[in-house]
């Protein structure tokens, strides 16, 4: 439902009040400064001095008086203004958050590598730069303030980009592991592999055994594999570790970046405030409405440290928490080897069990939950399916291809109250289902 933005502030808290309106506040007069003031407010008046009686006063002093308290009064609500606005004039917000420019769910400001600073001096997103760039002087923006993430930030001990290489160096070992236990029981004959060919039959081009060796490592290959015999056992137990320690990484990763996200706001937002700018910190942000005169002349210490994008509207007005979470024992019977799942660094995952799909489901809802509510299931076949395939998915949007030599494509985009597990695991068991993508990545494609 669409709110004012004299709704908003009635609706907000002390705190985020105290926020939203930031202030440069008046100091509080020192007891003898008060008492002066009194003083000669009391003599303008018609008294002494202060608690004293009042002396008779004629037509000139009457009105000497009522001037100096209209004086009195106009200063102070012009200071409580000052106070509430921060010092710096500004054009008043829009009353109604229809007529501000915020961001778009589809699209992301920021890909890959910090953008340069290309907009007097700010580092900006491609949006917000088209934005400013077609906007008039007056136009207020809704900005997301950050400062740029540096892999020299340390966290628990270790920079940003100790802990990246750790979690690189655990998943090469996954991954050489997951080779291992697929090969091994090949490769443990060594060259008879491509000579003479394994006791069951199989036998492989010289090539092909070089480049797996190679791919795994003779070291590493040599750990596992002796006499003929192959340690599954081992690899197994290594493999479990490995994923557990790479998880615990992208968990330490995602520690690191809160951290540093929460002193950055913390930063922008005095930053900002002190410069007389409307700022709220909310939802673990830093939000900031200003028009595009004021950040034309807006000077900041750092001020090359700072990135600014659109923000999200969902992301300013969503309530933390209002988000399903799915019963991880609810299904069972997942074609776990067909799906992958998006995780908190982008990337996308297997999951082992049923239960663990769910689990990252939620964990993959719960981490977006600020900036969308729909999860996209991309679906790859090896024909057309049918719209019947879809009946049981209450989806907003699905976009189909037709089959382009092998396969066949389809988004489904489903709001994340209405995702059907069910329906899902029925899905990814269809013999022609060869993926199942599940993320939250709105850019939608082009269908034929």
């Amino acid at each position: 439902m669409k709110k004012t933005l004299t709704e908003i502030f009635d609706g907000a808290t002390a705190e985020e009040t105290d926020v939203l309106v930031k202030r440069n506040p008046v100091p509080a007069p020192s007891p003898d400064a008060l008492a002066s003031v009194k003083s000669r407010v009391a003599v303008s008046a018609g008294y002494d001095a202060p608690g004293a009686k009042k002396k008779k006063a004629g037509f000139l002093w009457k009105s000497a008086a009522a001037a100096a308290a209209c004086l009195l009064i106009a200063f102070g609500v012009f200071a409580v203004l000052r106070a509430l606005r921060g010092g710096v004039p500004s054009s008043p917000l829009p009353a109604d958050p229809d007529d501000i420019v915020w961001g778009r769910a589809d699209m992301q400001e920021v890909q890959g590598e910090v953008p340069a600073p290309d907009w007097n001096g700010w580092h900006t997103g491609p949006l917000l730069l088209a934005e400013l760039e077609k906007a008039d002087a007056e136009t207020v923006f809704a900005l997301h303030v950050s400062k740029v993430f540096s892999d020299g930030y340390v966290y628990d001990g270790k920079t940003v980009a100790q802990i990246r290489i750790e979690k690189e160096e655990k998943s090469a070992v996954a991954e050489k592991l997951m080779l291992l236990l697929k090969t091994g029981d090949i490769l443990k004959y060594g060259e008879a592999v491509y000579t003479v060919g394994t006791p069951e039959g199989e036998k492989w081009s010289r090539e092909l055994y070089e480049e797996t060796r190679a791919s795994i490592g003779a070291e590493f290959l040599s750990e596992y594999l002796s006499d003929v015999a192959f340690d599954r056992e081992r690899a197994q137990k290594d493999l479990a570790a490995a994923e557990d320690e790479v998880r615990r990484l992208e968990r330490v990763l995602d520690e690191a970046f809160g951290e540093f996200r929460r002193a950055a706001a913390g930063d922008a937002a005095k930053a900002f405030s002190d410069a007389g700018i409307p700022v709220v910190e909310k939802n673990g942000k830093t939000f900031v409405f200003i028009t595009k005169k004021h950040l034309t002349e807006l000077e900041l210490p750092e001020k090359d440290f700072y990135l600014l994008t659109l923000a999200l509207r969902r992301n300013y007005e969503h309530v933390a928490g209002d988000v399903p979470v799915f019963d991880s024992a609810s299904v069972s019977g997942f074609a776990l080897e067909k799906i992958d799942c998006e995780i908190s660094d982008g990337s996308s995952r297997n999951a082992r069990s049923d239960a663990e799909l769910i689990d990252m489901i939620n964990d993959l809802i719960r981490a977006r939950e600020f900036d969308t509510d729909v999860v996209t299931v991309r679906i790859t076949s090896s024909e057309e399916l049918s719209r019947e395939v879809f009946a049981n998915i209450e989806y907003e949007d699905i976009t189909a291809t037709k089959k382009y030599k092998t396969s066949a494509f389809v988004w489904l985009y489903v709001r994340s109250d209405k995702l059907n597990l069910e329906a899902l695991k029925e899905i990814s068991n269809i013999s022609s289902v060869k993926t199942v993508s599940i993320g939250m990545d709105q850019s939608v494609p082009d269908s034929e």
